[in-house]
């Protein structure tokens, strides 16, 4: 019969014939574990066992034969077709769930692919652009020519740092918000961040001043890069917010490892409305008035902080002008030991003479930019527009270290990578050289083989300061 109909709800004696209602339970259930049909369970012993032993299998209810009436019949059945229906409803929804789980979790790998294509094709250009200035820089200008460039280098830099917001935006969204902490030199860091900045501030007349407090030790370990986007996103909504007066950056010791950086500026203020929704991605207060802006960097400031297990702060009245203050850790370390200049100069000119460095990468300019920047170090360069032109270079040519694009035409970076570690069995060192700046894609170069991955755009002095540190 329950081959043939569908049953609302069944009541199973469970010792009936030959047969046992435990046998006829188990073949009912279905793959999902699931009975197609409330059943209660009937029994004539009474015994509390064999009912417990029932419901285990998945009966939904029991009642004895002795208590059998039609208030009692009535109250166990529409128990276990509540049970059921409740059952059959969550079975149902953890299907809906895992169905919306594997559409989100699609619809995030599409949406990380598209991002970190978005930031290869925009910081592919930006990178060339960035090259060819500082070879134009280079060249004997007049003053004019030289603040043209400086212009356009930060006209350059602003890009980057928009490009830099909505990857990161998409690295929040994705939980891959990572901080790589290296030793630096906090002072000159900050110097270099607010260089580019003076030029925007000198274009609308405004003050732009730094103070450093003296008993600030500025060797320090951190991400020294995410230090500079946050302040670079801080200072210019400062210079973008701000008509007349200044902006005043103060870097101090904080307490134990930290060190607070205060932004303070004398522009239109924000109002405690605003300043509650302030760090909202894509949210503009009203009292920015005409001014425009992606609407992601106070958005990036926050999620950076955090990633620096830092706090972020503001203080803000109409018309007085904002404060936006943060801490973070930033562990004092040991100053490197000072070198003789003559010495180190000719050790560092003997090494580079002799190094010789395989450059992988499509973009024919900004090969040409790097070579020749290179080159001007005293290192010698070949260029390979892909993997395979690469391999080929790398079997007739004495390569002391190999900067890798990830993503070229015919062979990619990776696939010449694995060719150099497993066929060619070299062990020489091979960096990934992308613009992809993903801790995912750090992760894939290291797998392939490669040693290390650098971010386009690398500033050439960058670039020569890590090759003289590799250990060749």
């Amino acid at each position: 019969m329950l081959d043939k109909q569908r049953f609302d709800c069944i009541l199973l004696d469970l010792h009936y014939d030959n047969s046992s209602g435990y046998t006829l339970i188990k073949s009912l259930k279905g793959q999902d574990g699931e009975l197609p049909s409330a059943v209660v369970v009937m029994t004539g012993s009474g015994s509390e066992e064999a009912a417990v032993s029932s419901l285990k299998l998945g009966a939904h209810d029991y009642v004895t034969k002795n208590n059998l009436n039609g208030p009692v019949l009535k109250k166990v059945v529409d128990y276990a077709l509540n049970c059921h229906n409740l059952r059959q409803e969550l079975r149902s929804r953890q299907e809906d769930l895992e169905r919306i789980n594997l559409e989100l979790g699609h619809k995030d790998k599409l949406k990380t692919n598209f991002v970190a294509s978005a930031s290869h094709e925009l910081r592919t250009p930006v990178t060339a652009m960035l090259g060819l200035l500082s070879m134009l820089g280079d060249t004997e200008l007049d003053a004019q020519q030289n603040r043209l460039v400086a212009d356009l280098r930060a006209c350059s830099d602003s890009l980057l740092l928009t490009v830099d917001d909505i990857i990161d935006l998409a690295r929040v969204e994705a939980g891959i918000m990572e901080a790589r902490p290296y030793s630096f030199h906090l002072l000159d860091e900050i110097q270099d961040s607010l260089r580019p900045l003076r030029v925007l501030a000198r274009d609308k007349k405004l003050s732009l001043k730094s103070h450093i407090h003296e008993d600030l030790k500025p060797w320090r370990l951190g991400d020294r890069r995410r230090i500079r986007q946050i302040l670079n996103n801080l200072v210019g909504n400062a210079i973008k917010y701000t008509d007349t007066g200044r902006i005043d950056v103060t870097i101090e010791q904080g307490p134990d490892d930290t060190v607070v950086f205060s932004v303070r500026d004398t522009g239109i203020g924000i109002s405690e409305q605003d300043q509650a929704r302030i760090f909202e991605p894509f949210y503009q207060a009203d009292s920015h008035g005409d001014a425009k802006s992606s609407g992601l960097g106070l958005t990036t400031c926050v999620n950076l902080v955090k990633a620096l297990c830092g706090q972020l702060e503001l203080e803000s009245e109409i018309g007085k002008g904002s404060t936006f203050r943060f801490r973070i850790p930033l562990p004092e370390v040991a100053s490197p030991a000072p070198k003789d200049d003559h010495t180190n100069c000719a050790e560092n000119q003997r090494t580079k003479q002799h190094l010789v460095v395989l450059l992988a990468e499509d973009n024919h300019i900004i090969s040409h930019v790097l070579q020749a920047q290179l080159e001007r170090r005293s290192y010698t360069v070949f260029l390979a527009s892909d993997g395979s032109k690469a391999l080929e270079i790398l079997k007739s040519e004495p390569i002391d270290v190999v900067l890798m694009d990830c993503q070229m035409p015919n062979m990619d970076g990776y696939e010449a990578t694995k060719v150099i570690r497993q066929e060619l069995k070299l062990e020489l060192p091979v960096i990934a050289l992308t613009a992809d700046a993903f801790q995912s894609q750090r992760e894939r170069c290291l797998e392939c083989g490669m040693n290390d991955i650098l971010v386009k755009p690398v500033s050439i002095d960058d670039l020569d300061d890590y090759l003289r540190s590799l250990s060749l």
